[in-house]
């Protein structure tokens, strides 16, 4: 037996050919698409991750940034509090040696005129004086030689009398340092 061909059915086979190729070339070009899909997938995942990392760098900066900010202005009322702070403790230094020149005038004339001295109160520019007296006119003449040794109005603001002993408790007050203080 001699293999015949049959023309009938050849055309057949090379069609189950041409479509076993075109499976096989769909199959390929699928597994390449798909694989050029999870190529592409995973460069835009990792380009969104780099730019998410990106975006928490700019943040940080920025957040570093408004801190450092923030710290300096602290740093700025820091300091700002701390020159007002000098400047009142300088004031306030200037005044006590100032004052001492008042306390001693005080000291001396209350010695002379037989006083003794119970309080010194000072709060802000205001000076409260209590104390002892033999006489109200002991603490007049203490009232004056303030206002002409060191130019301090003062004002006697209370007097109580002790009945049987005839001396006297005293409150003298002034503003200082006053505009015709002398320094």
């Amino acid at each position: 037996m001699n293999p015949a061909i049959n023309l009938l059915r050849y055309p057949d086979g090379e069609r189950r050919e041409l479509r076993r190729w075109a499976w096989t070339a769909l199959g390929a070009g699928a597994l390449l698409g798909t694989l050029g899909m999870q190529l592409l997938t995973w460069q835009v995942q990792a380009r969104l991750e780099l730019d998410a990392l990106e975006h928490q760098r700019e943040q940080a900066r920025r957040v570093a940034i408004s801190e450092q900010a923030r710290l300096a202005k602290i740093q700025q009322e820091l300091h700002e509090r701390r020159l007002r702070w000098q400047e009142q403790v300088s004031h306030l230094l200037g005044q006590q040696a100032q004052a001492v020149p008042v306390w001693q005038l005080l000291a001396q004339s209350g010695v002379q005129q037989g006083m003794s001295f119970g309080r010194l109160q000072w709060s802000g520019d205001r000076w409260t004086l209590q104390g002892q007296a033999p006489d109200m006119s002991a603490v007049v003449r203490m009232r004056d030689e303030l206002l002409v040794r060191q130019g301090l109005r003062s004002e006697l603001k209370t007097w109580a009398t002790v009945v049987n002993a005839g001396s006297g408790a005293f409150q003298l007050e002034w503003t200082w340092p006053s505009a015709g203080a002398k320094p």
